[in-house]
């Protein structure tokens, strides 16, 4: 008490409104701060969410449409083997008919036709 009878007023102004300013100050400034802090990671964890929602449809897309190509990459294959495979039947029918006709013909022995 020896300390604020012995100060100027100057000095008694600054020691009773001072903490009226700064402490009230000090407290709006915290409780933004705390409120600026929880806004920010919502949002940066929505923002973060949304990202990973956009990439996991983006990569299922991708996905969809990896297998609908190899679907008719296989489908095609399937197609071309079966096409070559009849071409083979055909030739080789073809030849044993030659064949038989020659046999037939007289033109080769049973043996060669074989």
């Amino acid at each position: 008490m020896y300390f604020i009878k012995d100060m100027k007023i100057r000095g008694k102004l600054l020691t009773v409104v001072l903490p009226l300013v700064l402490l009230p100050l000090l407290g709006v400034g915290l409780i933004v701060g705390y409120v600026s802090r929880k806004q920010t990671y919502l949002g940066i964890t929505q923002v973060t969410r949304a990202d990973l929602e956009h990439m996991t449809q983006f990569t299922l897309d991708l996905l969809n449409a990896h297998h609908q190509q190899f679907e008719v990459y296989k489908e095609d294959k399937q197609q071309t083997i079966r096409r070559d495979l009849a071409t083979l039947v055909q030739f080789a029918y073809n030849l044993a008919l030659v064949q038989h006709a020659h046999y037939l013909h007289g033109q080769d022995t049973l043996e060669a036709v074989q």
